[in-house]
């Protein structure tokens, strides 16, 4: 028997908190008699598992087969443990970059009380899903109109209202609203209980880390890294773990340290592969690229690029297809492919403009105009400058806005 996924150790370790481990046999054991495999009663559900996943046609979904698990849960669940149980088994598929099977299941229970409120706290719950899986899509209306709805129903639920603050705070910090964001999530840490909600705390710490290191404040972001990470081992959330060892290499990355930066990245990668944490992974694909494209290794900066976008489609990630343009329009200019480039960086722009993602549409921008002023276009790249600058005049992020302010002044029209 091949090594046992770690997929399906962590859809395992979901289906225990709410079933035997003979209700899981009896889930599985009729899919493998039907292929006439001869398998012990002690064997381990994660071996079954597999030897059921590997089977055709099981095998090319590589994940789960939703609807037969949703059936025999239902058979031997009441509706509301078994609504439990697909709550916590759609935030697990969630770091596995599964946003359809995610979008069943919380709409599974949605419709499964319909007008019925004697359970707010689990139609909530799958508002909250919902919420994180057009988050994961940029799709930012959509989002808030889950987490309103998730608000109106946990109504005193201070916890509850705190992970729909927290999620609003991802969507302000994703469109751009940087001080809006930290203040958001500021608040919230304050108003918690963090010894009793530590999974809440850690990622909270992790974003204000991230802001830290937009606003160039790179030893306080470190400091939150640090506090989250001790925070997500208690929790033993590995998904966080990873996702931090991400953040850390954005650092080390800004600060050109970039042995150290892509030392992080592989770890990152690494721990996001063993355990199918796809979305991480993939940003740590696409932060290999733009440290190859620093080092004028242009060859293996397509290659990261290329296959972090190639998972972006798969898994509908937009945002990062935005980014991974970007990075696309910078190889062509190094290559001196103008034309491309220009259409690329335009695209990236397109794209982050429909998503409202500002921070990025304004670096974006920002390149543009790097590549008009190498052709020699210079009112066309003055106007660009100013543009991204128009956008950095509010934030905190002064380094850059310097930067691009000397890029004005270079050109010699700098008002």
């Amino acid at each position: 028997m091949k090594q046992i996924k770690y997929f399906y150790k962590g859809l395992i370790t979901v289906l225990k908190k709410h079933l035997t481990v003979q209700q899981i046999h009896d889930y599985l054991l009729p899919y493998v008699a039907l292929d006439s495999h001869m398998v012990p009663d002690s064997v381990e559900p994660e071996i079954l598992f597999e030897i059921v996943f590997n089977m055709k046609p099981y095998e090319k979904y590589n994940k789960l087969n939703i609807d037969t698990l949703i059936t025999y849960i239902y058979s031997i669940l009441t509706k509301e443990k078994s609504c439990r149980l697909l709550i916590d088994l759609g935030a697990f598929m969630l770091t596995q970059g599964d946003l359809n099977i995610v979008y069943d299941l919380a709409n599974f229970v949605n419709n499964s009380f319909g007008d019925d409120m004697a359970h707010e706290d689990l139609k909530a719950s799958s508002f909250i899903l919902l919420a994180e899986h057009y988050i994961k899509q940029s799709m930012w209306n959509k989002a808030f109109e889950f987490i309103d709805k998730a608000k109106i129903l946990f109504k005193n639920d201070k916890i509850g209202n705190a992970n729909c603050e927290y999620l609003s705070g991802l969507i302000k910090l994703e469109m751009g609203d940087i001080e809006g964001s930290k203040a958001l999530l500021q608040g919230i840490l304050t108003d918690i209980d963090i010894q009793n909600e530590t999974l809440l705390a850690a990622m909270i710490e992790m974003k204000l880390g991230f802001i830290s290191c937009i606003q160039e404040d790179y030893e306080s972001a470190l400091s939150f890294y640090n506090k989250a990470v001790k925070k997500f081992n208690q929790s033993d959330c590995i998904n966080g773990k990873a996702e931090v060892l991400l953040y850390k290499g954005i650092i080390y990355k800004k600060l050109k340290d970039y042995q150290s930066a892509i030392s992080q990245f592989d770890n990152c990668i690494e721990l996001a592969k063993k355990y199918d944490f796809i979305p991480i992974m993939n940003q740590g694909y696409l932060n290999k690229a733009e440290i190859f494209l620093k080092q004028k290794d242009l060859d293996l900066a397509s290659v990261f690029t290329n296959k972090s976008m190639q998972i972006s489609y798969q898994i509908n990630y937009r945002a990062l297809i935005a980014k991974a343009y970007k990075i696309r329009g910078i190889i062509a200019k190094e290559k001196g492919n103008y034309s491309v480039a220009e259409y690329y960086l335009n695209t990236s722009i397109r794209l982050s403009r429909e998503l409202s993602l500002k921070l990025d549409n304004a670096n974006t921008i920002y390149e543009l105009g790097l590549l008009y002023k190498e052709q020699g276009e210079i009112g066309k790249a003055c106007q660009q400058f100013e543009n991204s600058l128009a956008f950095y005049k509010g934030q905190n992020i002064n380094k850059f806005k310097k930067e691009i302010e000397t890029q004005i002044g270079k050109l010699g029209i700098l008002k």
